[in-house]
Parts: structure tokens; C-alpha cells; sequence
């Protein structure tokens, strides 16, 4: 039996023997304001344990772990609150069009860091642009990143993921001097050579 100072009061922890001998279990009843009210949930736990009729509190049931479309739908109608209705109804886009159908289904916390590069490579691969690819693992990286902050989730699997630049331009071919004598020659004729 002990009772412990703690930031936000006291906490009342008990030892229940085992009847078959060997060690015993220890409970912690729960933290309470005041000592003397921990002092009086100890010696109730006391006289229960003495009597045998001692019950600890069964454990709370484990929480559900979301999905990926529970964890972004929380994440969108948060983020409505303070981006412009365009931004809005781009990151909605985003999700209900290319996140959800490749990710939404699965728990947050059977996400890897792989299996979300595999996609980002799906994307990429079936033509999609560098510009959308980026805003889909903006709202996924946002979605999860607010997971880690409630604890559902020890880390971000969205974080360091490969993606192509949403700079990257188009080459240009410069033409050398033989084209450019060619176009020469050939805008003569147009109506608007003068031009």
C-alpha cells in the first residue's frame, strides 16, 4: 500500500496477495486532490483486500484506431476553420479523389513509410502531376502528423517521402543555326513577316 505526492495530487497504489501463494498483483486505484481523501480510498482498498472482496477496476477497453479516412476527415474539417474556401476544396479534392480510394481503408497505425511511397511511385508512375502529388502528401503528412500529436501513432510514416520537384520544368530545345535559317526563310512568306 502507498500513496504518492504527484503533480496533480495523490495517488493511492495497493498490493493484492495471491491466494495460491507467490507474488502478489499491485492496482492503482486512481489520484485524488487531497491526502486525506487518498487516505481514506487506501484504507477502504485495505479493508476490502482483508475481507476478500477486493475488485480492481477493470481496464478501459482499447480505444479504436482510426483509418486513414477517419484520420484526414479530422483533419479537413479542422483545417476548414482557418484556410480560404479554395484551399479548402483543394485539399477535399485531394483526399476524396486519389487519398481515399489508395489509403483510407487502412488503420493509421498499419500505415510504413514504405507502403506510402509505394503510392506517392503509383502516382508518379500513372502520370500524375507533380503539383497534385504534392498536395495529397500534404494533407496524408498534416492528417497523420495530428495522430502522432494525440498519441494514436509513435511517429509520421508520411515524413521523408520521395517525390518528384513541383519546380521541374520542361526542357527547351534551342535551335541551331540551320532551324533558325529555316524559320527565317519560311516566315517570309507569312502575312506577318513584318511583324
Amino acid at each position: 500500500m502507498a500513496i504518492s505526492k504527484r503533480k496533480n495530487g495523490y495517488t493511492v497504489t495497493v498490493s493484492v496477495p495471491n491466494p495460491a501463494g507467490g507474488r502478489g498483483t499491485r492496482h492503482t486505484l486512481g489520484t485524488w486532490r487531497l491526502r486525506k481523501d487518498a487516505e481514506s480510498a487506501e484504507r477502504k482498498a485495505k479493508d476490502e483486500i482483508q475481507r476478500g472482496t477486493f475488485t480492481p477496476d477493470p481496464p478501459p477497453p482499447p480505444a479504436k484506431t482510426p483509418t486513414v479516412a477517419e484520420a484526414v476527415d479530422v483533419w479537413l474539417q479542422t483545417k476548414r476553420l482557418s484556410v480560404q474556401d479554395n484551399s479548402a476544396t483543394g485539399y477535399e479534392s485531394a483526399m476524396r479523389l486519389h487519398v481515399l480510394p489508395a489509403l483510407g481503408s487502412i488503420d493509421v497505425t498499419r500505415l510504413t513509410h514504405d507502403g506510402i511511397q509505394r503510392q506517392v511511385n503509383a502516382w508518379r508512375d500513372s502520370g500524375m502531376g507533380a503539383r497534385l502529388l504534392h498536395r495529397c502528401v500534404m494533407v496524408l503528412r498534416a492528417a497523420l502528423a495530428r495522430q502522432v500529436k494525440n498519441g494514436t501513432i509513435p511517429f509520421n510514416p508520411a515524413d521523408g517521402l520521395e517525390k518528384p520537384s513541383a519546380r521541374t520544368r520542361k526542357s527547351f530545345t534551342i535551335w541551331n543555326d540551320a532551324q533558325r535559317g529555316a524559320f527565317l526563310d519560311e516566315s517570309v512568306r507569312d502575312r506577318l513577316a513584318p511583324i
